[in-house]
């Protein structure tokens, strides 16, 4: 007999007769089905094939990514749920040792996460449930990629393993790290005064790592404050939402060229599998504080899929004091709509005419002035966006007469520096 994991993990592996039957229905039922076969070859076939699914293109630029990426562990889900419907709890052990066989640094990352998938796939088991909650507590709450298979798990699962990272938070930061991650993805309204406490605790003075992490748990705090607060029969939605970006935030690549690559490849994954809400989109564009990565990661959805509607709210990040200022410019121009060239323009409006006599400009006149200096400096020398519409918004710009000369001449640089990049043959040049 297994020993049992803490009280709260088996709180929450109580499920109800009535999530048992749906998740039997999805195909993860307990009871093994159709040929069982060898369990080490079925695993293995599985292994074989989820290799040959991986795209090939980790290693290439942004513009050359193939359109099969896939973040977190979407992957290997379907192959998990097969297997686990196939040879039901009966294949925990086995799944269990190959976890532990392939911990992080054996070089058998692909092995390592089908088997902890193929563990999430069967957790409506209360054994194989506990067996997973065991090894991510027994770990510590390090390995990254369990903690992701738990997001697949079931919600109750998911959550009181996200409890019980609470309980071990004062003595880890792994410990806190995953309570944050995990109850704002499965949290309950009784989990924000816990998480609460944590961020407004005193901080002591030279914690900077401690300081850090309660940062992030903040970030995790608001996000399950908005889920929260929307009409309950949005928030399965908006939740959904939020766990597609953050497996996609926090998924594994090989792509080591650049931290911006790494992001353009999971990017990449996070549009494959489908367009996010607006309304979701909206709130995590306005959301303080927010990963700085996250927020790339939403900044560059909203430009993809044309969210005229959130105009407003990149207006608002490229004209405040916030991080990834730059990233909003650049997603006005990438919207690539009439609109979205529109609101470039008046962030750039041609300079007053100084009369010789002019008083000296007050202090909200002056802040004014610097935040269009610094808006038509990135522009004109940093905007990475590149494609023929913004060619021709340069083009355009250059004509006026209503700008001085020399940034007339700006932007006839910038619109030939995106000829250039958008010419085949040629390269563009790096992102600052």
């Amino acid at each position: 007999m297994k020993t049992d994991v803490t009280e709260a993990i088996q709180i929450a592996l109580r499920l109800t007769p009535a999530l048992v039957a749906l998740l039997a229905l999805a195909g993860v039922s307990g009871a093994g089905e159709g040929p069982a076969g060898s369990l080490s070859q079925d695993f293995d076939a599985s292994v074989a094939r989820i290799r040959g699914a991986i795209p090939g293109g980790r290693e290439l630029s942004g513009r050359e990514l193939p359109p099969g990426v896939r973040t977190g562990l979407d992957l290997y889900w379907g192959e998990a749920k097969a297997l686990a419907k196939a040879h039901g709890p009966l294949a925990t052990d086995f799944l269990l040792a190959q976890v532990n066989e392939t911990r992080p640094g054996s070089g058998r990352t692909v092995t390592h996460e089908f088997a902890l998938a193929t563990l999430a796939a069967l957790a409506v088991d209360e054994d194989a449930a506990r067996t997973l909650a065991r090894y991510v507590i027994d770990d510590g709450f390090r390995d990254q990629s369990a903690l992701m298979a738990v997001t697949y798990a079931p919600p109750a699962f998911a959550r009181g393993l996200g409890r019980e990272a609470l309980k071990a938070s004062p003595r880890s930061d792994w410990a806190l790290r995953a309570a944050g991650s995990l109850l704002r993805l499965f949290g309950e309204p009784a989990d924000v005064e816990a998480l609460r406490q944590i961020v407004e605790a005193p901080l002591p003075p030279h914690m900077a790592i401690e300081a850090m992490n309660r940062a992030a748990v903040a970030a995790d705090l608001l996000a399950l404050r908005q889920r929260l607060s929307r009409p309950p029969g949005q928030q399965a939605a908006w939740a959904e939402q939020d766990r597609a970006v953050w497996r996609a935030l926090y998924s594994r690549t090989t792509n080591d060229h650049s931290k911006y690559s790494n992001l353009k490849y999971i990017h990449r994954g996070l549009i494959t599998r489908g367009r996010l809400r607006t309304d979701y989109l909206r709130d995590r564009l306005v959301a303080s504080p927010i990963n700085s990565d996250e927020l790339i990661l939403v900044i560059w959805t909203v430009a993809d899929q044309r969210e005229n509607a959130l105009i407003p709210e990149l207006v608002a990040l490229a004209v405040g004091k916030r991080d990834r200022r730059g990233y909003a410019l650049d997603a006005l121009l990438s919207l690539n709509t009439p609109e979205g060239f529109k609101a470039v323009r008046r962030l750039i409006p041609p300079p007053p005419t100084q009369p010789a006599n002019k008083p000296a400009p007050d202090r909200d006149q002056d802040a004014g002035d610097g935040r269009r200096a610094w808006i038509y400096a990135y522009l004109v020398n940093h905007s990475s966006t590149a494609d023929r519409a913004t060619a021709d918004f340069w083009n355009e710009l250059s004509a006026d007469t209503a700008y001085p000369p020399e940034e007339r001449a700006a932007f006839a640089q910038a619109r030939d520096r995106v000829r250039l990049m958008i010419t085949p043959g040629t390269m563009g040049g790096p992102r600052p």
